[in-house]
């Protein structure tokens, strides 16, 4: 049965552990000092207002986002002018290519839906309302 009392151990049985000794202090490097010199620079021009990158972030996201809306709204368009070739070139008489109506009608339904869908929820992501 364990010795469950109120009494410290004998002097003799304590546990002893050993503290380690501390490490020698790491080198200073020229490149250290450099990226150490090139943080501060950056902090005071953050505190003086010289630098601000979160102006310089937002100018950047909101300048990729225009970017990646054109680029939907460009490839869109292009779709768009490839379907109507399509039915330009199947409505010309004397044309020997020819696509049924009800295939032409479900060109044309399904490329506007796709343009208009695909363009107001890039535009929704992208450009979200302020009111969330």
């Amino acid at each position: 049965m364990a010795d469950i009392s109120d009494k410290p151990k004998d002097q003799g049985q304590e546990d002893h552990f050993e503290i380690p000794a501390p490490e020698p202090p790491l080198e200073k490097s020229l490149a250290a000092a450099a990226s150490r010199l090139e943080a501060d620079r950056e902090f005071q021009g953050f505190l003086t207002g010289k630098i601000t990158r979160q102006k310089w972030d937002w100018r950047l996201a909101i300048g990729f986002k225009i970017i990646l809306f054109i680029f939907i709204v460009g490839l869109n368009l292009w779709w768009s002018r490839s379907a109507l070739t399509i039915v330009k070139r199947s409505a010309t008489e004397g044309s020997k290519f020819h696509l049924d109506n009800s295939v032409l009608i479900a060109l044309v339904s399904t490329s506007i839906a796709n343009f208009l869908a695909l363009v107001i929820i890039v535009a929704k992501h992208l450009f979200p309302s302020q009111d969330k």
